[in-house]
């Protein structure tokens, strides 16, 4: 039997995903569907939800806050209430619930919903680190690293639910529009998680090498990688090569352009579609949310080659490989440390934690630099295996530094290290040996070069 979809009179693509409590209402007004009194009775429950809130907000000390911060919590309610509104299959379900459950337990099933929204965004984010690409573009590393942590961090589900609270500097290749607070955020990292997934089907040496390829001074650029990555590789299948070469020449490019030039926008999509199905083929692309995402990006990548076909500028599209000047030296810092006593309790708690997850935690919240985590590395009780978890938290430089520093990766035993240096050396030794050819490969290539 087939599922007939439900439709109603209030059209959904006519409600804003920011706003959706407040559009729902224009519409049903617009439409008829909700009297006057019923919007005055709606107007009078969110008005004494945010007298409650307010009175929660100042911890029952005063009846009266700033104008700035009442609008704030005020759009924190109706926020909430639109979560909670969004979650009816259709609009004139959410109306419906609204007129009959009114405002109170709407706010409440909404909080419940954020709640719920925030874990799942947490689960996802600790996914999308793993997959994060060892490269050296700065927006890239700070935003998905520091910024989105400092997110969950600051952000205030019960007062100001509907703020975002950091600038998410480093952009998703499909923009993500209308959606506000824990929404638009988990909405933000699982677009990156996607675009992560894919980039990590090529060697981050390869990639580091494209983006040098794009700009010497890709470092300091805020740029999309996952952009770059997939138009690259699909130029590859359009070449009838293997996409994971990923590089493309002058040559390729202007051959490409050649061809496709001759081609309508309609014929040069269908040749981007073409080259989607090989290169899912090629790559043994088969989750399907990932694919999904893939396909959306394909329209702006069709817009981006027609264009450039138009101005026969292809070859600024695909980009050939370029290779930084090898440095003598890498200088590193490993940072200033604690004072003695904040050190010595944040030992106490790692030691006194029994698992292992909630040690890493403690790191990630409290630690501050190499040099406090090297010591705890040296000080705490750890396992093997719990010390790898720690390294797994640490960029490629960061343990290329801490090799080098302990001569982890040296055949020469002549440095003069006590038990707990001697252990973190072969811990270091081991851990860079479990890791892939790629990451280690990296590490190494790091190891000859940095100075600590």
């Amino acid at each position: 039997m087939y599922e007939i979809e439900r439709t109603g009179i209030i059209r959904s693509e006519r409600l804003s995903g920011e706003y959706y409590f407040s559009s729902l209402l224009a519409e049903a007004q617009r439409n008829g569907l909700i009297s006057s009194k019923d919007i005055d009775k709606i107007e009078f429950d969110c008005f004494m939800l945010l007298g409650e809130r307010t009175n929660r907000y100042t911890n029952g000390e005063s009846s009266s806050v700033p104008v700035e911060t009442a609008q704030g919590i005020s759009n924190s309610i109706l926020y909430t209430l639109g979560v909670a509104l969004k979650s009816y299959p259709t609009p004139d379900d959410a109306l419906n619930a609204l007129l009959e459950a009114g405002v109170g337990p709407l706010y409440v099933k909404g909080r419940r919903l954020i709640d719920k929204k925030i874990q799942a965004a947490k689960r996802l984010y600790a996914s999308m680190l793993k997959n994060m690409v060892v490269v050296d573009n700065l927006t890239y590393k700070s935003t998905l690293r520091d910024g989105i942590r400092g997110f969950f961090k600051i952000y205030d589900p019960e007062f100001s639910a509907q703020e975002i609270c950091i600038t998410a500097d480093y952009p998703t290749f499909l923009p993500i529009n209308d959606l506000a607070g824990i929404e638009y955020m988990h909405r933000y990292i699982k677009s990156l998680y996607y675009e992560n997934k894919f980039c990590k089907l090529f060697p981050d040496s390869d990639i580091e090498n494209l983006l040098y390829g794009y700009s010497e001074e890709y470092k300091h650029l805020v740029i999309n990688i996952f952009g770059l990555v997939l138009t690259n590789a699909l130029g590859r299948v359009m070449l009838g090569k293997n996409p994971l070469g990923l590089s493309i020449s002058k040559d390729e490019a202007a051959h490409l352009e050649e061809r496709l030039s001759r081609l309508t926008k309609e014929q040069i999509g269908e040749a981007v579609h073409q080259a989607f199905a090989g290169l899912c083929e090629s790559l043994n692309i088969e989750s399907e949310p990932l694919r999904e995402y893939l396909e959306n990006a394909l329209p702006e990548i069709t817009s981006i080659i027609s264009i450039a076909c138009e101005k026969r500028i292809l070859t600024s599209v695909f980009i050939e490989f370029a290779y930084p000047k090898d440095a003598a030296e890498i200088a590193f810092d490993f940072g200033q440390k604690m004072n003695p006593i904040e050190y010595n309790q944040i030992l106490t708690e790692i030691n006194d934690c029994r698992y292992t997850s909630d040690k890493i935690a403690i790191i990630e919240s409290s630690v501050r630099s190499l040099a406090d985590l090297e010591d705890i590395l040296l000080d705490a009780s750890f396992t093997d295996a719990e010390a790898y978890e720690v390294f797994g938290i640490l960029s490629v430089y960061e343990i290329a530094a801490l090799a080098k520093k302990y001569a982890a990766l040296s055949k020469d035993d002549a440095a003069a290290f006590d038990e707990n240096e001697e252990k973190l050396r072969n811990r270091l030794n081991q851990y860079i040996s479990l890791q892939s050819d790629e990451k280690r490969a990296g590490i190494e290539r790091l190891y000859k070069k940095i100075k600590v």
